[in-house]
C-alpha cells in the first residue's frame, strides 16, 4: 500500500484545505470586483507611468469618457492644464513613498468640457510579479469648493465692510469678527472680540439685551434697531444695529456707528432753526425799514425846513440819529436772515476799525480798557464794511461776556504772509499773502474740551436768556463768505484771542462818496407810485410832488390797473411799486402794465434786499432798486438816472 490511512487522511485535509482557501480567495477577489464595480467614487488603478489600466463605471459615467478613451492612455489627459504640473509632481512623490497614503485636490475636465474638482485617496502598491501600482479613489468636490469659494466670497466682502460685521455661533459667542468692527470698538484685533457674547454690542444699554432684544430675535428671527455701544476706552457711540438668526442657530450681527449720521442730522435741525431764525428776522426787518422809511423820510423832511439856527434841528438830528441806529439793527436781522446787501468792495480794515471805536468802547463798557495797535499802511481787504463791522460787533460783545469785571480789549492789524504750517490747517486758503485782524482779551478764556463747537450754529455757554449762540457762527459764516479764515488760541485764565485772516487785496482802498443832502434833482414826469404800507406811500409821495412830479398814487396792483386803464392814451412815465404786496407782487405788476404800456420805465422798492427777494419768486427785478429806509436823495438820484438815460425805455 503506497498510503496508509494517516496519510489519505492527511492528503484529503490538505486537498480541503487548499479548496477552502481558493474559495476564500475567490470570494475575496469577487467582494473586491463587486466593490471596484459598485463604488459609487471614481476607481482608477495605473501603473508606475501614469498609464490608466483599469476604471470602475463610476469613473465612466461622472466624467462622461468611454473606458477604452481611459484604459491604456495617460491619466494626466483628464486633469486641467493649470495642474498637470502639480498632478506629475504629486505622482512622482508617491512612487517614492510605497504603501503610504496621500491625499490630493486637483480639477478634472469632462468630456464636455466642465471642469470640476475632485478630491483623491492614493496610495501605491508594490507586489512581485505584478509590478507596481497605484490606486486612486476619486470623489467630486465641486459643490463643496464652490461652497468654500462663496464662503471666501462672503468673507473678503465682510471683511471689506465699512459696518461692523460678526457671526456668533449658537451659545451666542463671536466666531469671526470682521476688521471694521475691531475698528468700531477700539480693540487691538479681533482676539479681544473672538469668544466674546455678542451682548457686547449691546453694552451701552445691557437691560435692552434681555429684556427686549433675545426675546424678539427668537421670536421674530431677526431684531433691527438704535443702541448705544461701549468702546475699549469706555466712551459710547450710537450705533444701528442688526441681528439675525442662521439656520444652525448662530447669529450674524451688523453694526453700524451713526455718530457722523447723528452729527448730520443735528446739523440739519440747526440749519433749519437758522432757516427759521432767518425767516422771522427778514420779515420783522422788512416791516421795520417800511416803517423807518417814513421815520427818516419825514424827518429829514422836517431837518430842511427848519432854519441853521433852530434849536428844533438838533431833537431832529437826534431822532435821524436813533433811526440810522435802528436801521444799523434791521442790518444786523438781515444778516442773520442772511438777507443782508452785500457791497464787496475794497475797504481799509484799518479804517473800519478806526470808525467802529466809540461803538466798542460804548459796547465793552467802561470798566474796560480799548487798544488798538493797526498797521501803518492800509490794510486792504475785499469784503464788505458793513459785514466786517458786525464781526468785530459780535466778537466785543463776545468779549464783554468773557470779562464780567472789566479787562483789556485790544485789535491789532498786521499784514501776514504764511508758513507751510499754515497752509497746512487751511489747505483751501490760496492766498500768498493776508491782512491780519486779531481781536485779543483778557477774559476767562475758552475751555479745550468745547474750542471744536464754539462756531456752530446755537452752541453756547452761557446762561439762557443770555445767548442766542449766533454771534460766533455769524462770525465764522461772514468770515468765509470772503474767502478769510480764523484761528482761535485761547486758554482757561488767559484770556482769548480771535485771529481773520483776509487775502490782502490789490490797489488802494475805494472811497464811498457820500450823498449830497443839500441837491435833490427835480422833475416833471408822471409817476405811478404803489405802495401797501399807507405811510410809506404818502411820504414817498410828498418827496415826489415836492421835486416836481405828477403823481398817482394805488395802494395795491388791482387799483394801479384800474388807474393806468383809466388814463387810457394819457402818458405814463414812470412805474414805482413795492415788490411784496397782497396777491399779485409789484414784478407781476410791472410785466402786466409793459404788456399794455410798452414804453414804461419801472423802478422797484422793498423792505427786503434784491438779492433776498429772489427766493420771493419775483425774479429778476433789474438795475433800478431802492432798499428801504432809502432818504429823498436816494429816490431823486435813482429817479434822474432812470428818466435822464437815453438808453432806459421801458426797461425794469
Amino acid at each position: 500500500k503506497p498510503f496508509d490511512d494517516r496519510d489519505l487522511r492527511f492528503t484529503i485535509e490538505m486537498a480541503l484545505e487548499k479548496h477552502a482557501m481558493q474559495r476564500q480567495l475567490e470570494d475575496r477577489e469577487q467582494r473586491y470586483r463587486d466593490l471596484f464595480e459598485h463604488l459609487p467614487s471614481m476607481y482608477f488603478v495605473m501603473d508606475a507611468g501614469g498609464i490608466v489600466r483599469a476604471v470602475n463605471p463610476a469613473a465612466v459615467e461622472q466624467l462622461g469618457y468611454p473606458e477604452a478613451e481611459l484604459v491604456g492612455h495617460e491619466v494626466l489627459k483628464v486633469f486641467h492644464p493649470d495642474d498637470q504640473a502639480a498632478v506629475r509632481a504629486s505622482f512622482a512623490h508617491c512612487l517614492d513613498h510605497p504603501g503610504r497614503p496621500f491625499e490630493w485636490e486637483f480639477r478634472k475636465i469632462t468630456s464636455d468640457g466642465t471642469v470640476i474638482w475632485v478630491q483623491e485617496h492614493v496610495r501605491v502598491v508594490v507586489r512581485e510579479g505584478d509590478g507596481t501600482r497605484v490606486h486612486v479613489i476619486c470623489d467630486d468636490i465641486t459643490a463643496r469648493k464652490q461652497a468654500e469659494a462663496q464662503t471666501a466670497r462672503h468673507r473678503a466682502a465682510m471683511d471689506a465692510s465699512m459696518d461692523g460685521m460678526a457671526l456668533a455661533d449658537a451659545d451666542g459667542r463671536f466666531v469671526y469678527v470682521n476688521p471694521a468692527l475691531v475698528q468700531m470698538y477700539g480693540m487691538a484685533d479681533e482676539q479681544a472680540l473672538l469668544g466674546d457674547s455678542f451682548g457686547r454690542l449691546t453694552g451701552g444699554e445691557p437691560d435692552r439685551l434681555a429684556r427686549e432684544i433675545l426675546p424678539l430675535l427668537q421670536a421674530l428671527g431677526s431684531w433691527r434697531g438704535e443702541t448705544a455701544g461701549v468702546r475699549e476706552d469706555g466712551s459710547a457711540f450710537p450705533q444701528e444695529l442688526s441681528l439675525s438668526r442662521l439656520p444652525d442657530g448662530g447669529t450674524i450681527c451688523v453694526a453700524r456707528d451713526i455718530s457722523i449720521r447723528r452729527e448730520l442730522e443735528e446739523q440739519v435741525r440747526q440749519a433749519q432753526k437758522m432757516e427759521a431764525v432767518g425767516r422771522l428776522a427778514g420779515g420783522v426787518a422788512h416791516d421795520f425799514n417800511n416803517l423807518l422809511t417814513s421815520v427818516l423820510g419825514y424827518a429829514k423832511l422836517l431837518r430842511s425846513q427848519l432854519p441853521e439856527d433852530s434849536p428844533a434841528r438838533r431833537d431832529v438830528r437826534e431822532v435821524i440819529h436813533a433811526g440810522e441806529r435802528a436801521a444799523g439793527l434791521t442790518r444786523q436781522l438781515l444778516a442773520v436772515s442772511r438777507r443782508q446787501m452785500v457791497q464787496v468792495r475794497r475797504i481799509d480794515a484799518n479804517e473800519v476799525i478806526r470808525g467802529m471805536e466809540s461803538l466798542l468802547v460804548s459796547t465793552l463798557g467802561e470798566n474796560t480798557s480799548v487798544e488798538f495797535d493797526l498797521s501803518e499802511s492800509p490794510g486792504t481787504i475785499e469784503a464788505d464794511a458793513g459785514q466786517l463791522e458786525q464781526i468785530l460787533l459780535n466778537l466785543a460783545v463776545n468779549s464783554r461776556d468773557a470779562m464780567p469785571s472789566g479787562g483789556t480789549f485790544r485789535v491789532a492789524t498786521r499784514h501776514r504772509r504764511h508758513d507751510h504750517a499754515f497752509y497746512r490747517r487751511h489747505p483751501d486758503y490760496l492766498a500768498p499773502a493776508s491782512v491780519e485782524i486779531e481781536v485779543r482779551d483778557s477774559g476767562t478764556g475758552i475751555p479745550p474740551a468745547i474750542q471744536d463747537q464754539i462756531f456752530e450754529p446755537f452752541f453756547t455757554t452761557k446762561e439762557r436768556g443770555k445767548g442766542t449762540g449766533l454771534g460766533l457762527a455769524m462770525v465764522y459764516g461772514i468770515t468765509t463768505q470772503f474767502h478769510g479764515v480764523i484761528e482761535l488760541d485761547s486758554a482757561e485764565g488767559r484770556g482769548t484771542a480771535f485771529r481773520l485772516c483776509f487775502p490782502a487785496a490789490d490797489g488802494l482802498p475805494e472811497t464811498e462818496k457820500p450823498a449830497d443832502e443839500s441837491r435833490q434833482r427835480r422833475g416833471s414826469e408822471t409817476i405811478l407810485l404803489v405802495e401797501d404800507e399807507h405811510a410809506v406811500r404818502r411820504f414817498v409821495a410828498r418827496v415826489l410832488r415836492g421835486l416836481g412830479y405828477q403823481v398817482i398814487e394805488a395802494a395795491n396792483a388791482g387799483e394801479a390797473l384800474l388807474l393806468s386803464e383809466k388814463r387810457g392814451q394819457e402818458p405814463l412815465d414812470l412805474l414805482l411799486t413795492d415788490v411784496i404786496m397782497p396777491q399779485v407782487s409789484g414784478k407781476e405788476l410791472a410785466d402786466r402794465l409793459h404788456a399794455m404800456r410798452p414804453g414804461l420805465r419801472t423802478a422797484f422798492m422793498s423792505g427786503f434786499t434784491a438779492e433776498s427777494l429772489t427766493g420771493h419768486g419775483v425774479g429778476d427785478l433789474g438795475p433800478h432798486f431802492l432798499a428801504k429806509p432809502f432818504t429823498p436823495e436816494q429816490l431823486s438820484a435813482l429817479l434822474r438816472q432812470i428818466f435822464d438815460d437815453p438808453q432806459d425805455r421801458g426797461a425794469g
